[in-house]
């Protein structure tokens, strides 16, 4: 008979893999703590579209950018997704004003959804995350031991522990605002609520959805070789991780830059450079002028 004990011992030690990950609550509609006592905030990012802008216009949308990034502190870590789903979902409406249309967007629903191999979404966020200065868990446990010394009680623990909570947020928030004010109307920021925010690391903490539809492991490899050109013709270089594949995953989460093992500095112009803020123009998926799925055409006949 087997005995099980050997193989559930790495089982047991393993743990949970919520404890692994930072994002612990959210304190508002917009601002996310973590188990580190950082705090957060997310962003949408329409993108830049760079067909046909000049290399000019690119260098100063370049220095916009660079400028705003400058005026984080220390402080502040600035995490950025690009997100691609294949198989897009197509809007869809039950409703038609005449016949004509119904038959023209129908027709055009079935061709896409016949080539929903080639569809996909891109999606783009910037994550703030503000550590406050001498806000730790270990810092915290020190001032509780202290205060309790002092026989203070626990509702001052408490209204402390708030105090300093609301002046980060506060520090936050308004450097969130001043990027939104200094380069929103360029990059298209939208500050995310808090179920949008969470879907987002939903899908961060399960990647099976992103890898739907790549089918056999042989060719997601071949992907990834080819991600790897793209990055030797300008200059770049990857490396794969094997022994540190875990910290390597992890260390996307927000609040998890503990894990990352592999540090480099940059300048903030190199910063802006390499940062997700182009992205093709998409469209829109709902006419907002006339309330459905997509816009009909309809040309006039001249009179013979």
């Amino acid at each position: 008979m087997v005995k099980l004990k050997p193989f559930l011992k790495t089982y047991r030690e393993a743990g949970s893999l919520n404890s692994l990950l930072a994002p612990h609550a959210f304190i508002d509609e917009h601002v996310f703590l973590t188990k580190a006592n950082q705090l957060g905030v997310t962003f949408r990012v329409s993108g830049i579209d760079d067909e046909c802008l000049t290399a000019e216009t690119l260098d100063s949308y370049t220095k916009r950018i660079a400028a705003a990034f400058r005026g984080f502190s220390e402080r502040f870590r600035i995490y950025q997704y690009i997100v691609k789903q294949d198989r897009a979902q197509i809007e869809q409406s039950d409703s038609f004003p005449t016949e004509a249309v119904r038959s023209t967007v129908l027709a055009r629903r079935e061709h896409l959804q016949s080539k929903a191999s080639g569809l996909y979404t891109l999606d783009l966020y910037f994550v703030i995350l503000y550590e406050p200065l001498g806000i730790s868990d270990g810092a915290i446990k020190q001032a509780v031991r202290g205060l309790t010394k002092r026989n203070v009680s626990t509702k001052s623990v408490l209204r402390v522990a708030a105090h300093e909570l609301a002046q980060s947020r506060d520090a936050l928030m308004g450097q969130a605002i001043s990027l939104q004010r200094t380069i929103g109307d360029l990059l298209g920021l939208q500050m995310l609520g808090k179920r949008e925010v969470f879907s987002l690391f939903r899908l961060l903490c399960n990647l099976d959805p992103l890898l739907y539809g790549w089918g056999k492991k042989a060719r997601l490899e071949a992907a990834a070789v080819d991600v790897v050109k793209i990055f030797g013709n300008h200059e770049g270089s990857l490396f794969r991780e094997s022994y540190n594949a875990l910290n390597a995953y992890l260390s996307i989460i927000p609040g998890n830059h503990a894990f990352s093992l592999r540090k480099t500095w940059l300048l903030s112009k190199n910063y802006a450079d390499l940062s997700f803020v182009y992205a093709p123009y998409t469209g829109e998926k709902k006419n907002k002028h006339l309330g459905c799925e997509r816009r009909s055409n309809n040309r006039p006949q001249r009179a013979a």
